[in-house]
């Protein structure tokens, strides 16, 4: 319902397939404070912290070594006491080498 800042720490991979192509992984756990009581799911004041789950998997293509466009799929999961909420998503990135 409403935002809330989080942290923590992420590790992932960035797997070459071929010259321009390569896959990507990541795996992120962290800290959710929410915004108000309540404010992420029910029960979120139990503790004033929700943890935080996110997975990232998606491919990138590789321009002439100065240009990298990817396509990535997100999943994130918020835990409580009491509850979980899963969310998915989509992201988009590009890199430009200098």
């Amino acid at each position: 319902n409403v935002g809330g800042d989080h942290f923590g720490l992420e590790l992932g991979n960035d797997t070459l397939v071929s010259r321009q192509t390569s896959l990507l992984f990541a795996v992120a756990a962290g800290a959710l404070f929410p915004a108000q009581d309540s404010g992420v799911f029910p029960a979120s004041q139990a503790n004033g912290v929700n943890y935080l789950l996110r997975g990232i998997v998606g491919i990138k293509l590789n321009r002439g070594g100065r240009v990298s466009f990817g396509v990535e799929g997100v999943q994130s999961v918020l835990f409580n006491q009491n509850n979980s909420l899963v969310t998915f998503g989509g992201q988009l990135s590009i890199e430009v080498g200098i």
